[in-house]
């Protein structure tokens, strides 16, 4: 019987750690509940992406492992201890270390079991995780319901290649993963929208299963914070080229077989991948820095009357 996969596209808060466990732990549970064997969530899922200068503050990047410690019994509790979570936090190897990884914990039986941390740190356009975290070094492959199930966080699967960078790095993280033994690979994922993204996502994802032989399941985060603006999308692709689909611009929890397929998404128009995510960004930034509206000025012109459109669409 294939392994049952949940892809939980969610939208985290920076720096909210209680908001961002309460949200897993209610998706997670759910999945439990529909037959999942392993929840999968976006990269830095616990504390958002980008937490920039917060994981200067040794107080909390301690305070966030405390808080996957306690999100794994919380799963146990409710009935989903059984459930492999894949969460994205900051991690130290140990509590004396000063070393910060950007990682993913696999919680399971009520603890972390496993952790896995990113081995390649992107360091162009909008990134710059090598000034904030040390690089990874080991693949990890786990169990689950009997399957092999590699881990890989975002730039380990990507490359630049999402972005038409070349990232100019050394080793192949998908590569030795595979050569692990994984069958399936989870790749949770904090990817910036830009227009036509998408499909290059899909055909790297699609060409890349169908070359190592495995299914890739790509969990991206959702929403916006600060100057990024996520557009989820997440999927899992199949080797024959098949493979299930979330949707855009939204949050949704995508609960499906490995093996499972659904109808192609239908390609979004520019305007209107425009359109979401400038109101993505929009109602983001209202929301997630408490304000209730906002104050514009119109002009009679149509460039004023199109802000006011998409404020209202985003609120």
């Amino acid at each position: 019987m294939p392994i049952r996969i949940a892809l939980i596209q969610m939208d985290s808060v920076v720096g909210d750690l209680a908001h961002n466990a309460q949200a897993i732990l209610m998706h997670a549970v759910a999945a439990a509940k529909n037959g999942a064997h392993i929840a999968v969530t976006p990269e830095l899922s616990l504390v958002g992406y980008p937490p920039r200068d917060l994981l200067l503050r040794s107080g909390f990047t301690h305070a966030s492992a405390d808080a996957a410690k306690h999100l794994a019994k919380q799963l146990a509790q409710n009935g989903a201890g059984d459930l492999a979570v894949i969460v994205g936090l900051p991690w130290h190897i140990d509590n004396q270390s000063t070393v910060i990884f950007n990682a993913c914990a696999v919680l399971r039986g009520g603890k972390i079991e496993r952790v896995y941390t990113k081995r390649l740190l992107p360091h162009y356009d909008v990134f710059d995780e090598a000034r904030y975290f040390a690089y990874g070094s080991e693949p990890i492959v786990i169990d689950v319901a009997g399957e092999k199930v590699g881990i890989l966080i975002c730039e380990d699967f990507w490359k630049g290649a999402d972005v038409g960078e070349s990232g100019g790095y050394q080793i192949d993280p998908l590569t030795q993963t595979v050569q692990a033994g994984a069958k399936v690979i989870v790749v949770p994922s904090a990817s910036p929208f830009f227009l036509g993204k998408q499909s290059r996502r899909i055909d790297l994802i699609a060409r890349a299963a169908a070359s190592n032989k495995v299914s890739i399941a790509s969990v991206n985060a959702v929403g916006a914070n600060d100057d990024f603006v996520f557009d989820g999308g997440s999927c899992i692709l199949h080797p024959d080229g098949t493979g299930s689909f979330a949707k855009r611009f939204g949050e949704e929890v995508l609960v499906v077989d490995c093996t499972a397929t659904s109808a192609q998404p239908a390609n979004m128009p520019p305007d209107e991948e425009l359109a979401h995510a400038v109101t993505s960004a929009i109602r983001g930034y209202v929301g997630k820095t408490g304000h209730h509206g906002v104050l514009l000025g119109l002009s009679g012109g149509i460039d004023s009357a199109l802000v006011a459109a998409l404020a209202v669409a985003a609120l």
